[in-house]
């Protein structure tokens, strides 16, 4: 008995297979370092020494600029870092102030404490990531089942995969809700988005800030979080914070519960493209 296989259809499957498999592995791996970066990690401020320029290797040429910072630590001693966000045109100016994140043990691993200098590029390498497997997914499914039978099994197998990730996500919240405790934080900075236009600005609503507040145990927690829509909070002021004592970092401002929404919203959509498959199939 010999089989033969169409060329094509596996390579539709395997070759966004493999990108998603890199590129969720080093979106992982990144999202991981700066989580431990953040949870051992001190505040402070540096200032733009230089710029450093790198030429574009695409057709229409052009440079990104990636910022080196000074600064100082608790310590006195001076650090200097280049940023891993390049941009352009440059978002900052040399001699301005930016706030900085760096390890006590190990200074020179910095990094500007804004939100895309932090999670732009594990955001940009997990959705690339995300959606080269969905596409190997889809392409599986319709090299096993073609034609409308294909697109059922695709509506099916989203529309579970929808309803499992809003139990998760629900039960998520219903459990820290749960054990959250009440304590008060103050608003240590707020993160703005250098070059973001005006009019953005105004859509986004709220700016991310960063909040400190004292466990029961003394031990001082610092987290990020972006007040609901349309509160605008000023460094120094205070908020209701909500945490769970068994995981301090899950910090977040007291308030409506975005998470719940959202997994209703998953439900919503996995019942009504489940809803679809019965009605297409009758």
């Amino acid at each position: 008995m010999s089989y033969s296989f169409d060329l094509p259809d596996w390579a539709g499957i395997a070759i966004p297979l493999l990108i998603a498999i890199a590129t969720l592995g080093i979106a992982a791996n990144l999202y991981r370092r700066m989580r431990e970066l953040l949870n051992a990690s001190v505040t402070t401020t540096g200032v733009v020494v230089r710029l450093v320029r790198e030429e574009s290797n695409s057709d229409e040429g052009g440079s990104t600029a990636a910022p080196v910072v000074k600064f100082k630590t608790a310590g006195g001693v001076e650090i200097e870092f280049e940023s891993g966000t390049g941009s352009s045109p440059a978002l900052y100016g040399v001699g301005e102030e930016v706030p900085v994140i760096y390890r006590p043990e190990n200074p020179k691993e910095a990094e500007i404490k804004l939100f895309w200098s932090l999670w732009g590029m594990p955001v940009f390498l997990g959705g690339m990531g995300a959606f080269a497997l969905l596409f190997a997914l889809v392409w599986l499914l319709k090299s096993i089942v073609p034609g409308p039978v294909g697109v059922l099994v695709v509506f099916g197998v989203v529309g579970i995969g929808l309803l499992v990730a809003a139990v998760i996500l629900w039960r998520r919240t219903s459990g820290f809700q749960r054990n959250a405790v009440t304590t008060v934080g103050v608003v240590t900075e707020v993160m703005e988005f250098k070059g973001m236009p005006g009019s953005l600005l105004k859509m986004v609503g709220s700016l991310p800030v960063g909040i400190k507040f004292t466990a029961p145990s003394g031990r001082e927690i610092e987290f990020g979080a972006t007040p609901p829509s349309g509160m605008q909070l000023a460094k120094g002021a205070q908020v209701p914070v909500l945490y769970d004592p068994s995981r301090p970092g899950s910090a977040r401002i007291k308030g409506p519960m975005p998470s719940r929404s959202i997994a209703i919203l998953l439900a919503v959509l996995g019942i009504g493209l489940l809803s679809m498959v019965v009605f297409m199939g009758f």
